[in-house]
């Protein structure tokens, strides 16, 4: 387990879960991409699906819950490999109520035809804010230094808007060092930190890099990231 570490969402900066066929997909709020920038032009579209926590082309066990039922829907219309972030970021789409938590409960991964899915799902009633982008290593957030991983590849998400502001594992924040061994071929493993000033980054390392697309849903508050596989 590494230790538990905070960032700002100053540093947050400097970085599924399907829907059963029957259902009809609801549109999620508050996706667009990252501002183009001179080194980094963001990929266009949001997500419009609301996957549940299952499908069916999973190859994870029966334990998970992302490793049955229905085919899933991709998170958006369009894969790429240009960062995506919230609207509004690093502002908190919809920002918990006094007195409410607002944390990481659990990450679980399954692979489905075309794609496989990540899915972050945060205590419900409140909505963080993103940004999801490849670096070129993941590091530990305050110090900078390099967290091992597996892979080639690399994806940050940087989460604020979480509340309390500074929390761990003693809170109930889910601080993960976590291989997908059998889950997903290409989506090797997840690393997550503690909550410093209201962010935390969750890292996950690829076989190489690969485009993605991302969205969050209200559902359970749960950030849903779909890789191309």
């Amino acid at each position: 387990m590494l230790p538990a570490v905070g960032l700002g969402v100053a540093l947050a900066l400097a970085v599924a879960a399907c829907s059963p066929g029957g259902t009809e997909p609801e549109p999620t709020e508050g996706s667009t991409p990252a501002t183009p920038d001179a080194s980094s032009p963001a990929a266009s579209g949001t997500g419009t699906a609301e996957p549940d926590a299952t499908a069916p082309e999973s190859r994870g066990t029966d334990a998970d819950p992302s490793a049955s039922g229905d085919a899933p829907t991709p998170a958006d219309g369009d894969f790429g490999t240009d960062p995506r972030e919230s609207e509004g970021f690093p502002e908190a789409l919809d920002v918990p109520a006094e007195g409410d938590e607002l944390l990481l409960e659990d990450a679980r991964v399954g692979g489905h035809d075309g794609f496989d899915r990540i899915v972050f799902d945060h205590t419900d009633g409140a909505l963080p804010g993103y940004r999801v982008e490849y670096v070129e290593e993941p590091t530990e957030p305050g110090s900078g230094h390099p967290i091992e991983m597996a892979g080639s590849a690399y994806l940050a998400v940087h989460v604020t808007g979480l509340r309390p502001g500074m929390a761990g594992e003693e809170h109930g924040h889910a601080v993960l060092d976590k291989a997908w061994t059998g889950d997903s071929d290409i989506l090797l493993e997840t690393v997550t930190t503690s909550v410093f000033e209201g962010a935390s980054s969750y890292y996950v390392s690829l076989d190489e890099k690969r485009p993605f697309s991302v969205q969050m849903l209200e559902d359970g508050s749960r950030l849903v990231i779909d890789v191309e596989n």
